[in-house]
């Protein structure tokens, strides 16, 4: 008996489908860095459609790199109290920001305040439903020393939330958030991006090549199979090691100022970023109609075929599993970080470990091509993530107790009474942030998987991704596919797993073996002594080597039962 899974009546996730709407923005921007003022400057077109059925009067605009202007950012006061100690006083070099020179709404020159990291005006005539309008604009970034998710380290450059994005309107209205802890939100849409660099410098980016030389075939593949190594000074560059023990390069030689011009295009893509170094050697493979990239730093040896190769595998796994990738490339970039983040088509990596590259590669999917909103919704993202490198983990390492130990430390907060629940948008989190939404998530995942069986939890990955890829996604789409697909009531199971803080706390209290007219039995005790409300499935393992599995309704407060079996239970 399956609690609380009755025949679904909850909204189909087709009907959803059938009232979705989302907007788009088109993006056209043409950038310059300068590699000695650590300065980019652009001027960026974006035809903005509103597919809503509202008449829209203001508009708002993300200004990213405006949260490293100063220690007073809503940003920096986040991570006041925790971990980022070198945001407290943010030293010069790890300032930046990001100003609008002019910018034009429709022909008309426009009027609008600044607000941190969101500009926001009026339209100059309300846009009706169906209405485009074009925005252009002349903006200028001072890039700061590589610090969260963007900057630069010596001659290396990793470009993330760096151009005015227009903020999403879906159909809970404006998502104007400032820039804060957590993650991000974007509108589809086709992006058009040039950029002009000095010659040496390879690119990587969000989208094709479609005009000019991006370097890929500028440096060989390094020789020594060490795993470091020291850097070539071909290209003019002397790499060290900063306080923090990364290495970083320094322009010692000199690179040569001599521009080129790259122009990338990226189509059904909900953001843009691209990372730019002289070192850059690039491997690339086929997977079906799509090529795999992986660019490393010359002297990083430890990247040379492990991260292609893990990244090819990675892809398939997703690929089989949830549905067929829906982009032309997927590049994998060795950079300056701790962890990895996830951009539409690129990945930005701080090392080649497989478990790092499941996890961002499954990003693609979960937050790619079913774009979430990464900050009010973390879960749908970082759970499906999670799951998948734990996993690919669990069954490549033969590690059985691997889930055990991660539910451990969800156990653990529920039991200190500083849980809370998973859905929290990720800014709110007062302590349990990354266990809850990174961890619990995954169990979430698993324990419908447990409870649907595999077959069936395999189709609701795939019917989620094929009913909603490129499109916006929320708590509410994923439980209507799940119910379509299983025709089973799961609301109460969503809000005790996602949207309580209710303590999943079940103790075998008594276990007692006897014989008896020939068979085995075996005599169970169960209390439930926290409030969270699940099926309960109990494995027994016999004598004679074979595993039997039984399933309860988890609901009651004390549950007697006894088993019986051909083999003695160990």
């Amino acid at each position: 008996v399956l609690h609380g899974t009755a025949a679904a009546q909850g909204p189909a996730s087709q009907d959803l489908l059938s009232d979705y709407w989302q907007q788009r923005a088109d993006y056209d921007i043409r950038c310059t860095l300068d590699i000695e003022a650590k300065m980019l400057t652009g001027i960026e077109r974006l035809t903005y459609t509103n597919n809503s059925p509202d008449t829209l009067r203001r508009y708002f605009i993300h200004l990213y790199p405006n949260a490293y202007r100063s220690a007073d950012s809503e940003l920096y006061r986040d991570f006041h109290p925790g971990t980022w100690v070198f945001l407290r006083d943010l030293p010069e070099e790890n300032r930046g920001w990001l100003e609008i020179d002019t910018m034009t709404v429709g022909g008309e020159p426009a009027s609008f305040t600044i607000d941190g990291t969101v500009l926001a005006g009026d339209f100059p005539r309300p846009l009706p439903p169906g209405g485009t309008v074009i925005f252009d604009m002349a903006f200028r970034e001072k890039i700061r020393k590589r610090i969260g998710r963007a900057g630069y380290l010596g001659n290396h450059y990793d470009m993330a939330q760096w151009y005015p994005k227009i903020a999403v309107y879906d159909k809970t209205g404006w998502h104007q958030d400032q820039f804060r802890t957590g993650e991000f939100y974007g509108e589809f849409g086709t992006y058009e991006v040039s950029i002009t660099l000095p010659d040496q410098y390879v690119i990587a980016a969000t989208g094709l090549p479609v005009e000019g030389d991006p370097g890929w075939t500028r440096n060989e593949k390094p020789e020594h199979k060490d795993g470091g190594g020291h850097p070539g000074a071909d290209a003019g560059v002397i790499y060290g090691t900063d306080s923090s023990g990364m290495k970083q390069g320094r322009d010692d030689a000199g690179l040569s100022l001599s521009p080129k011009t790259v122009r990338f295009r990226a189509v059904d893509v909900h953001d843009f970023a691209w990372c730019a170094d002289p070192l850059f050697v690039v491997e690339e493979a086929k997977v079906g109609a799509f090529s795999v990239m992986s660019f490393y730093r010359q002297w990083n040896s430890a990247w040379a075929d492990s991260a292609l190769a893990r990244t090819v595998n990675a892809v398939r796994l997703l690929d089989s599993l949830v549905g067929p990738y829906g982009w032309p490339q997927i590049s994998i970039v060795d950079s300056p970080t701790h962890g990895g983040m996830e951009y539409p088509m690129l990945v930005m990596n701080g090392s080649p470990d497989m478990s790092l590259i499941v996890h961002e590669v499954t990003h693609m999917w979960f937050y790619g091509m079913l774009a979430n909103n990464e900050r009010d919704d973390a879960w749908l993202d970082e759970g499906p993530a999670q799951y998948f490198m734990f996993d690919w983990l669990a069954a490549s390492t033969g590690r059985k107790d691997l889930w055990n130990r991660i539910g451990d430390s969800v156990i653990e907060l529920h039991r200190s009474g500083f849980a809370e629940p998973v859905a929290t948008p990720y800014h709110e989190f007062e302590s349990s942030g990354l266990t809850m939404v990174y961890n619990k998530s995954a169990l979430f995942l698993r324990a419908l998987r447990i409870m649907v069986g595999d077959e069936v939890f395999e189709e609701i990955l795939r019917e989620y991704f094929s009913n909603w890829k490129f499109r916006h996604v929320d708590g509410e789409t994923f439980l209507a596919v799940c119910e379509d697909v299983t025709g089973l009531e799961l609301d109460d199971f969503f809000k005790q797993w996602i949207y309580s803080a209710k303590t999943c706390d079940y103790t075998l209290d008594r276990f007692k073996r006897r014989e008896e007219d020939g068979l085995h039995w075996a005599d169970l005790r169960i209390k439930r002594r926290g409030d969270m409300i699940l099926p309960i499935t109990l494995e027994f393992r016999l004598a004679d080597g074979t595993v039997v599995q039984e399933r309860l309704d988890g609901m009651p407060r004390e549950i007697e039962k006894s088993f019986s079996f051909e083999s003695k239970p160990e």
